[in-house]
């Protein structure tokens, strides 16, 4: 109402205010509902019922007492509420644990805010978050003997635990690829059963468990090495006593594996043929790498030829057969019977002699007189001669001499040794032999390294593999090398070497010499050999590399700008120089290569130190810099060099351009949603110039997109979103102007920096925008490093130099980090403008080749 006519107002439509008597209290729920594990994304949503509009949503857990914290009443005790996090306003709010631990259990709380006072609900009720421990496999191989042959059968077998479940399906995997699953039909198979295995079977195998109940998986098994030989092993058959065999004597054959095979053979002896049955063997699996067949007594039938050979498995895998060797057996002279009152004492020798190391094959000899009669049996005792025997002879062995073997030897095995031998039922015993100790000492180590130690090497580089022993003083050592590839093969073995290491080059390797290198000391003395080495992987790339050249900054560049030429291999970064190429004159010494249908040679530049990528800088250019360049990298004492890179032109131009291109807001990066303004400008007015975009590798107007609008001097984004990132022009016919990038971005966080390149002595301010709140504690970086300690929004260098140019980023600890962006720096500015006559961009990550046709104003 008012003094003046019309004196008032109609009265408006009604509106209803509502007011609840109570205070509303919000509903936390937990999402997925039923158990949850460890490494399962977890949500907690909060809801005002009923009077959803306007909230904003806060979670909280319980902490230590401290000022400022409320508390509530959980479980018959107060608990103070420490908050976590907030969401933005809106119907609902969700607060979700990517991947939950054990830390995450516990009660949870939430409450809803809204307008401008600040009114809060009340808590809502506690929500306990229990959090499992997920179920994990356990793999074993059967047999667990390693390296198993070719043509051996092996099952792996695969075992959930941590559950009580039995609805799982198996998946097994060799590397990351999976081999084998078991169907639905047959959940409860856990094994998976190769039958006849090869080389390419080698590798580390893992399991897993997966139903479709919760949890629908349990965590991988630890990995089972499964290595596979191509080559077949061969035992070595020899008779003992060794030398003249006569009738009635006990002879014992002895089937012996290599020191380093696998255990669970069964040994099979063959007498005038392989092809016939065995005349003996073991009933079941003995364990270890020797077994005798002993014939006692002997007789002039057993004369002949004798073989051995191993097997193991069910439907066994055979060893090849050993070496043959004839028993000859004679008739022996007469017999006399001595008697003798004297005790006899047998001796105790052990062989080798000399120091033992962990890991040999140790023989304890108990040897009668030679006039001493036969029939004995004999008994081995360590550390005390009053306990049981260590070893014995099951039978009468009929000779005056038997042996005890410790294969291999540990540092258990230490200690002092006696022997004695008896006879007849109620044993006759002999003294026991003189003590002998046994002393085991660790064995040396070799240690394998790769000179140089960059991998991939590629095709022509040279690599040495350096074998050093370790834990020895002495220096008599020769060197052996293996490689493991088709089986172990030794493949290198140098002759003696007097100082303490050992060298095997390659000098000019290849694809095939690929592989897991191992080496190990040995010599004459004793230990006869070292440990050997852990494997070392040498990887060799059949093609040379081919490096990649870059420009930057990307875009239009002017005469006193500041460029950088960079050139990096892709993958294989250690240890490489740089060197940077153009076109020169032809002379001897220079390479050449292809550049536009035509031959031209190259003239080196510089180089720069090595590292994971070389810069070539030119802190002005000028129009002299135009034109292709090239590089290419090196490494090694022995030069070996890339091929050179593609070639990059550097195209310089002289002016700037008529017309401008303006972005409002003036920055490169752009949050969706944004009200974005291009405009083109510049002394002859806007007229009959147009905004261009280039984006998802074609040219086409940039308010082509249903939510831009084209205005008179360019064109108006009413809402932008990210397929509204690209490289943005002013263009009229033939002439277009400078080109500006945007980027826009779904994240919380945009780094604002200026759209067009900053002149050499202005100010440049950076700030880092978050969207929708505002916070003092962001920190800026340049290429990746920390500009300053301090936290703050927004940060200005006062006078910009070339030096300032690069690629900037800021980040806010809550909220993450912007994109990079480039920043420009160019020199004076220069009095005349170009046209821009053509625009070549692959993409919006390579560079622009600009063509520029220069005019003065």
């Amino acid at each position: 109402m008012r003094s003046g006519n019309p004196s008032h107002s109609d009265c408006s439509s009604s509106v209803t205010l509502t007011v609840s008597g109570a205070r509303p209290q919000p509903v936390l729920t937990v999402s997925p509902l039923g158990q949850i594990f460890e490494g399962d994304s977890v949500t907690l949503r909060c809801e005002v019922k009923g009077a959803s509009a306007g909230w904003r949503y806060y979670w909280y857990r319980t902490g230590q007492s401290r000022a400022g914290l409320d508390y509530v009443s959980y479980n018959d005790r107060w608990v103070y509420l420490q908050p976590l996090s907030d969401s933005s306003s809106g119907a609902g709010g969700n607060f979700t644990i990517s991947a939950v631990t054990g830390t995450h259990r516990g009660p949870y709380w939430c409450r809803a805010e809204r307008g401008d006072a600040h009114y809060y609900t009340q808590y809502s009720g506690a929500v306990t978050l229990t959090v499992s421990v997920r179920p994990w496999a356990v793999l074993t191989l059967e047999p667990d003997w390693t390296p198993v042959f070719t043509g051996e059968t092996v099952t792996l077998h695969c075992q959930v635990q941590g559950s009580g479940d039995t609805d799982w399906r198996y998946r097994w995997y060799r590397g990351e690829t999976q081999v084998h699953q078991t169907d639905s039909s047959t959940r409860d198979e856990v094994r998976y059963t190769i039958s006849s295995v090869s080389y390419y079977h080698s590798g580390d195998y893992t399991c897993e468990g997966v139903r479709s109940g919760n949890p629908s998986h349990s965590d991988r098994s630890s990995p089972v090495s499964l290595t596979v030989s191509e080559s077949v092993p061969q035992p070595v058959l020899t008779v003992s006593p060794p030398g003249q065999i006569f009738k009635g004597d006990s002879v014992t054959l002895h089937c012996e594996m290599k020191r380093d095979s696998p255990a669970g053979w069964r040994y099979y002896w063959y007498r005038e043929s392989q092809s016939g049955s065995p005349v003996y063997k073991t009933d079941s699996s003995t364990g270890a790498l020797r077994s005798s067949y002993t014939i006692n007594p002997v007789s002039l039938s057993h004369f002949g030829q004798y073989w051995c050979r191993a097997g193991r498995g069910d439907a066994p895998y055979y060893t090849q057969y050993s070496g043959a060797v004839t028993l000859t057996v004679s008739v022996s002279d007469p017999l006399v019977l001595c008697v003798s009152e004297s005790v006899p004492q047998p001796v105790l020798t052990v062989s080798p002699p000399g120091q033992i190391f962990k890991g040999d094959s140790v023989t304890l000899h108990c040897e009668m007189k030679r006039d001493s009669p036969a029939g004995w049996r004999y008994y081995w005792y360590r550390e005390s001669q009053s306990g049981s025997p260590v070893y014995k002879t099951d039978s009468s062995t009929g000779a005056l001499r038997s042996s005890y073997t410790i294969n291999p030897v540990s540092l258990s095995h230490f200690g002092q040794y006696w022997c004695r031998a008896g006879r007849g039922d109620a044993p006759y015993y002999t003294q026991y032999s003189g003590a002998v100790t046994l002393t085991v000492s660790e064995r040396p180590q070799a240690v394998l390294t790769l000179q140089p130690d960059w991998t991939p090497v590629f095709t022509g580089e040279t690599v040495t593999l350096r074998c050093q022993v370790q834990g020895s003083g002495d220096t008599d050592w020769r060197y052996r090398w293996y490689r493991w590839y088709r089986g172990e093969t030794q493949v290198y073995l140098t002759y003696l070497y007097t100082g303490d290491e050992g060298r095997y080059t390659i000098s000019s390797d290849s694809y095939y010499h690929s592989g897991d290198y191992t080496c190990e000391g040995v010599r004459s003395g004793n230990p006869s050999h070292s440990d050997r080495s852990s494997p070392v992987t040498l990887t060799v790339s059949g093609a040379r590399p081919q490096p990649v050249l870059t420009v930057s900054p990307l875009g239009q560049i002017f005469e006193g700008d500041s460029v950088t030429l960079r050139c990096e291999v892709k993958g294989a970064s250690a240890g490489w120089r740089y060197y940077w190429y153009r076109t020169g004159q032809s002379r001897a010494g220079l390479d050449y290569v292809s550049y536009n249908d035509r031959w031209v040679y190259l003239q080196p530049l510089s180089d720069s130190s090595s590292g994971a990528g070389g810069n070539f800088t030119i802190s002005a250019v000028t129009g002299t810099h135009r034109g292709p360049y090239w590089c290419r990298a090196e490494r090694g004492d022995a030069h070996y060099y890339t091929q050179y890179s593609g070639a990059v032109t550097l195209t310089v131009s002289e002016l700037l351009p008529r017309v401008n291109l303006t972005v409002d807001p003036p920055r490169v990066q752009q949050f969706i949603g944004s009200v974005v303004t291009l405009k083109c400008g510049g002394p002859g007015g806007s007229a009959g110039w147009t905004v261009k975009r280039y984006t998802k590798g074609q040219v086409e107007p940039s308010c082509s997109s249903h939510r831009g609008e084209t205005t008179a001097d360019g064109c108006f984004i009413r809402y932008t979103s990210e397929s509204d990132s690209g490289v943005y022009w002013c263009q009229s016919g033939a002439e277009r102007s400078s080109a500006v990038t945007l980027r826009v971005t779904g994240g919380h966080v945009i780094l604002e920096s200026p759209p067009q390149p900053v002149t050499e002595g202005d100010t440049l301010t950076l700030r880092c925008g978050l969207r929708g709140y505002r916070s003092d504690s962001a920190v800026f970086y340049k290429d990746g490093v920390e500009l300053q300690p301090q936290t703050v929004r927004e940060t200005t260098i006062a006078s910009v130099s070339v030096t300032d140019q690069g690629s900037y980023s800021c980040k806010y600890s809550d909220w993450g980090e912007s994109p990079e962006s480039w920043v420009s720096v160019r020199g004076e500015t220069p009095l005349c403008w170009t046209g821009l006559t053509d625009i070549q961009a692959p993409s919006l990550i390579t560079n622009c080749n600009l063509i520029c046709e220069t005019k003065c104003c």
